[in-house]
């Protein structure tokens, strides 16, 4: 099953999830949402503490309603680490 965040041929994408993980205390994770044409995909970075925040895929801003709310567990990608996302980086500066 290839997910909505495999699809992302951009590097830029990825850097801005990263520059997003700055404001998760402590360690963290991200899920992506696995609907959507893959091109810029919602996600969603959670803290040690359980903590959630909801970003616009597309602007990497927070969601204006409920930021801290989950997105619906069934349509999120698996957990990623920092080494997960800096993984699809560097695939996105793959020649094609």
């Amino acid at each position: 099953m290839t997910h909505a965040y495999e699809k992302v041929r951009e590097e830029n994408y990825f850097e801005d999830v990263l520059r997003n993980t700055r404001s998760a205390s402590g360690g963290w994770t991200v899920r992506f949402g696995e609907t959507g044409d893959g091109v810029g995909p919602n996600y969603q970075i959670e803290n040690l503490a359980g903590e959630v925040t909801r970003f616009h895929g597309r602007t990497h801003k927070e969601f204006h309603e409920r930021p801290d709310a989950s997105f619906d567990e069934t349509r999120l990608s698996q957990p990623l680490t920092y080494a997960d996302v800096y993984r699809e980086i560097k695939r996105c500066r793959r020649p094609r």
